[in-house]
């Protein structure tokens, strides 16, 4: 009885350990994948790192005028001062709330692509959206100033400074309209405009 008690130990024994084997064999397979899968994940990152900066070298020769200011993507820092919209709600005699300047209508992202992206050398806008695509949801999968370089940040804070400037000046949206196309003489910003209240 007590030789078969042992025997029944030793078996459990063993199968314990067996179990124990198997699970940090299982354990050592799985950070094994694990591995191999964040080693091909950098693997991806380094390659499409480096297209990217091919793609770079290629944009700068061929587009001599927007190279200084289109770069790689960078990290999402806040740009566009609440001030800029509040501006423009203001001229459209529009309640100004945290909820409100949050939840843009649409027209306002229109009103800053022709208020300040469109002031950069002809071209810009559009290799920003072909750059920049959307979700299904119709949202910008990244804000258009994460593809600025540092010069090209610079002349885009500029750009708002300015139109901040100016609708400061102005009692309402069309008298702000009109001094703006007149300030960047560009008529073609006129029919931007057109058709918006006050």
């Amino acid at each position: 009885m007590a030789q078969t008690k042992q025997t029944k130990l030793k078996n459990q024994e063993q199968v314990a350990k067996r179990v124990r084997i198997n699970r940090e064999e299982e354990l050592k397979e799985m950070y094994a994948a694990a591995t191999a899968l964040v080693d091909s994940a950098g693997l991806d990152a380094t390659l499409d790192k480096e297209l990217e900066k091919q793609f770079l070298a290629k944009f700068r020769l061929n587009n001599p005028k927007l190279a200084p200011y289109i770069g790689e993507l960078q990290a999402y820092v806040k740009t566009f001062p609440r001030e800029f919209y509040e501006q423009i709600y203001r001229l459209h005699n529009w309640p100004i709330t945290p909820e409100s300047i949050r939840n843009r209508p649409g027209v306002v992202g229109k009103w800053t692509i022709e208020l300040v992206y469109r002031r950069f050398p002809s071209g810009m806008v559009e290799e920003l959206r072909a750059r920049n695509l959307r979700l299904p949801s119709g949202e910008l999968l990244h804000k258009h100033f994460q593809l600025l370089t540092t010069e090209g940040l610079d002349k885009l804070n500029e750009f708002i400074r300015e139109a901040i400037e100016l609708m400061k000046s102005c009692t309402y949206w069309s008298q702000f309209t009109s001094r703006f196309a007149r300030k960047c003489g560009q008529d073609w910003q006129l029919d931007v405009f057109e058709g918006s209240s006050n």
